[in-house]
């Protein structure tokens, strides 16, 4: 199936991360911003045509992406009325759009919201789509990562941990390094960092790839007076205390050494 013609209009930070990875997959593209910076980004890029008016870039588009602020679509969606083909399909990537809204201002075209996440830059993303769309569809939000078909009324609970999620994780891995840092000062905050990464990303892979739940995968390493448990142990609270675990687990590490020398084992 050869792919969609698609027509991103807004080259803001959103704008820009969708149209690169687009054409990463190939996909023709035609881009509008009307700031020249933003158009210059996306200029250098082979196959990608850019205009500064949005009326000209959804000429012969198959599917328009809407990647401005809120306040702008109201008068995005009157630019590009005459000019957006009966048949192309219209994707609003704006917050708080609803479908609704979409349908009084493309009553004649199919409409989807979809919402996606950091690392959608990367292919490594979560899309989030409201609204019953075709396969061409689907399969092209799924260049960003995976798609996740939602009910319009769970759209606000997906903002919270999907698309501000990224920015939490970050912040308690900051904190974490910097907590390791008062008790392990002799280790470089890049290298606690990056232990820090590898642990994420293997755990939510082994999560992904065997289906586990966290509690199965939590009980199947904690094992009896091990480091494990006595971090679970430690960190335990109103809120888990990463580092405080960190810091129990290595305790206990060390007291299970000296206990193997003491009684005589290897």
């Amino acid at each position: 199936m050869a792919l969609m013609k698609v027509a991103v209009l807004g080259a803001g930070r959103l704008g820009t991360v969708l149209a690169k990875r687009l054409h990463e997959v190939g996909y023709p593209l035609q881009v509008a911003d009307p700031h020249e910076g933003k158009r210059q980004a996306l200029e250098r890029l082979d196959g990608v045509t850019v205009f500064a008016e949005s009326s000209k870039a959804v000429q012969g588009a198959e599917c328009a992406i809407i990647a401005v602020k809120p306040q702008y679509v109201g008068h995005l969606a009157q630019e590009i009325s005459e000019n957006l083909s009966e048949q192309a399909m219209v994707i609003s990537m704006a917050a708080g759009i609803t479908l609704e809204k979409l349908r009084t201002w493309f009553p004649n075209h199919k409409v989807f919201r979809a919402m996606p996440n950091l690392a959608s830059s990367i292919g490594a993303g979560t899309t989030a789509l409201v609204g019953d769309a075709p396969e061409r569809i689907v399969t092209m939000l799924a260049a960003f990562g995976h798609v996740v078909p939602l009910d319009e009324s769970q759209i606000h609970a997906f903002t919270g941990v999907v698309g501000s999620g990224p920015a939490f994780i970050c912040r308690i891995i900051d904190n974490t390094v910097q907590q390791l840092q008062t008790h392990w000062a002799d280790i470089a905050p890049e290298a606690m960092q990056q232990w820090l990464l590898h642990m994420i990303t293997g755990t939510a892979e082994i999560l992904s790839q065997k289906n586990l739940s966290p509690k199965a995968l939590e009980a199947s390493v904690a094992a009896p007076n091990g480091t494990t448990l006595a971090g679970l142990e430690a960190g335990q609270g109103d809120v888990f205390d990463l580092a405080k675990a960190i810091i129990a687990a290595a305790a206990r590490s060390e007291e299970i050494t000296l206990e193997t020398q003491a009684s005589g084992g290897p």
